[in-house]
């Protein structure tokens, strides 16, 4: 579960970084290489988020009495 929130930490900065570098270097039409790796570093931060929640889902599950 620490590694997933390191990640998902991680991922937050990585988005951040490229998403104002895309925007400084946007032109009309052009999908730049920052905005590329934005858009897979969303995706990867969007499954990152569903495995931390369903870690967390199953550790709750674990703990109901059997």
């Amino acid at each position: 579960m620490e590694a997933l929130k390191i990640l998902i930490s991680y991922l937050t900065s990585v988005i951040r970084d490229h998403a104002q570098r895309a925007r400084q270097s946007a032109t009309v039409g052009a999908i730049s290489t920052e905005t590329i790796i934005v858009t897979v570093a969303l995706v990867t931060l969007a499954l990152a988020v569903v495995a931390a929640i369903g870690a967390y889902v199953y550790s709750k599950i674990d703990e109901l009495p059997s």
